[in-house]
């Protein structure tokens, strides 16, 4: 990401925390007013994210260590080790 995103990332939180209400309500009264503020800090942060900050999707894949060959070939030198300890 460059810089130029960061800064459009960081103007539009900007833009958005003072146009709504959080700035004009400077004190924290009680515990419903710091969660609506924390909730609307919340979603601009979110909002301004989703836009702005570029995101791709990864599934993960099994990892299988043995090969079919692999995996015969260690089976055959146990069977040959088990014999030969007989």
């Amino acid at each position: 990401m460059d810089q130029s995103k960061w800064e459009d990332f960081t103007q539009k939180i900007t833009n958005r925390i003072k146009a709504s209400t959080m700035d004009k309500e400077l004190l924290v009264i009680d515990e419903k007013t710091l969660n609506k503020k924390w909730h609307n800090l919340n979603l601009t942060i979110k909002q301004a994210a989703t836009k702005h900050i570029p995101f791709t999707y990864k599934q993960t894949r099994r990892f299988y260590a043995f090969k079919e060959k692999t995996k015969h070939d260690l089976v055959a030198r146990m069977g040959e080790r088990l014999s030969a300890q007989r």
